[in-house]
């Protein structure tokens, strides 16, 4: 953020440009997230919160979009250059900035994609991780709870229902 004008801007905070010594890749727990346009990878990062005056340590998981296509050389073949890495673009956009102006249909589509795509992806994640703890979802209630602090991350209700119902 910064102040133009003596308005308040915004601005991408790229936290990944120069690498970061404190996130982990744990690129083997990838979920792949669905939408009507093709696949998108969520990556999770994990990042270490240590607490005063604790010998606990927290873990904050934070998600980047990615795609496995890409490049289509059909497409650059074509000579319709834009297009070839278009899909690589719309799947990183996802995680690029979060909330991106809704005033716009453009807009509002992303900021749902946005919406699906870390709630799906935090949910299949906490359901991932019970199973391979307790081998069932018999006792979820029991170890779990799901906090949702804003209207946005609310769509990660029906989300569970539909992954706990498909399995």
């Amino acid at each position: 953020q910064g102040i133009n004008d003596g308005f308040q801007t915004e601005t991408a905070d790229d936290w990944q440009r120069y690498g970061d010594p404190w996130s982990v890749r744990r690129e083997q727990e990838t979920v792949v997230i669905h939408f009507a346009d093709g696949d998108v990878n969520a990556v999770p990062y994990d990042y270490p919160v240590i607490g005063y005056g604790t010998e606990n340590v927290g873990t904050l998981r934070l998600w980047q979009a990615e795609t496995d296509d890409e490049f289509d050389f059909d497409l650059f073949n074509r000579s319709k250059f834009t297009e070839a890495g278009e899909k690589k673009r719309a799947a990183e956009d996802i995680s690029r900035v979060l909330y991106p102006n809704d005033e716009t249909e453009a807009g509002k589509i992303l900021r749902l994609k946005q919406e699906y795509f870390f709630s799906a992806a935090a949910v299949a994640d906490l359901i991932r991780k019970h199973k391979a703890i307790f081998g069932t979802m018999e006792n979820f209630a029991d170890y779990n709870c799901i906090q949702m602090n804003d209207t946005h991350p609310v769509i990660a209700l029906p989300e569970f229902i539909r992954v706990v119902m498909r399995d």
